[in-house]
């Protein structure tokens, strides 16, 4: 499964050329008619930009590691809807990632308590008691692989 990916230059500046690495190989850059503003990567490596401004100084991006075969989710066990603003939700980290999602919580006796389709990280617990609830989360990517998470998730006022 590969997952296309497109790394950007932030602000770019029109005077400053620009050089895409991957694991400290360059992959191109930008000259006076062209400046490789994005890239797209589809392989695992760690990528990282070069600006060079018209002085000939150098600045480097922060790097960061794509690992395009494996999308991660972080499925918090605990949320505290208590209002203060702070944990409020049940956030799903990396939802955003995937094409469909399907959410459903039962609660310990096996009541559905909430479901919906396409998750935006917005349920706040409506007034359940504190309490473990479990869920089925159903993702599937772009490429219509489809994968099931189960596990639980603690509300704690």
């Amino acid at each position: 499964m590969t997952h296309n990916y497109t790394l950007q230059v932030q602000d770019p500046d029109a005077h400053t050329q620009y050089a895409w690495y991957k694991d400290l190989a360059a992959l191109g850059s930008s000259g006076t008619q062209y400046q490789l503003i994005n890239l797209q990567v589809s392989n695992n490596g760690v990528y990282f930009a070069e600006a060079t401004d018209g002085n000939g100084c150098h600045g480097q991006s922060n790097s960061i590691m794509i690992n395009p075969e494996t999308l991660s989710l972080f499925i918090p066990d605990v949320f505290t809807p208590n209002g203060d603003e702070v944990n409020d939700y049940f956030q799903i980290l990396g939802l955003h990632l995937f094409a469909e999602n399907e959410l459903t919580i039962v609660n310990k006796r096996g009541k559905l308590v909430y479901s919906v389709k396409n998750y935006n990280n917005n349920w706040d617990g409506e007034n359940q008691p504190d309490d473990i609830y479990y869920y089925l989360l159903k993702v599937v990517t772009s490429d219509g692989v489809a994968t099931t998470y189960k596990g639980h998730v603690y509300i704690k006022r």
